[in-house]
């Protein structure tokens, strides 16, 4: 059975159907926010302290490269939100330092 694309268009647009950018919800973000913002406010305080005192401050950080892709845009109603699964594949980290002194 084939469907011409004008039955699916306008299918889609009787039902508020438009190709956009989706919202993605992964599990556990809004918990872990929380507890990620206390966090870093615990780290910045403590690190204006260092500072502060003259001690040698050393930056890590670490940018992490998935093989997970996720569509750009997808057929969804405005108010749909897409559920991610929380198993993402491999993934590279790539981790440099850096120091003011």
């Amino acid at each position: 059975m084939k469907i011409h694309y004008t039955t699916l268009s306008n299918f889609y647009r009787r039902n508020k159907v438009t190709c956009r950018k989706p919202q993605y919800q992964y599990g556990r973000k809004e918990i872990m926010q929380l507890e990620i913002a206390k966090d870093q406010k615990l780290v910045a305080f403590q690190m204006a302290e260092l500072i502060k005192k003259g001690k040698q401050v050393i930056y890590v950080d670490e940018s992490t490269f998935n093989h997970w892709l996720v569509p750009r845009k997808t057929w969804i109603r405005r108010d749909m939100v897409l559920q991610m699964p929380s198993t993402r594949g491999q993934s590279i980290s790539v981790i440099a330092t850096i120091s003011e002194k």
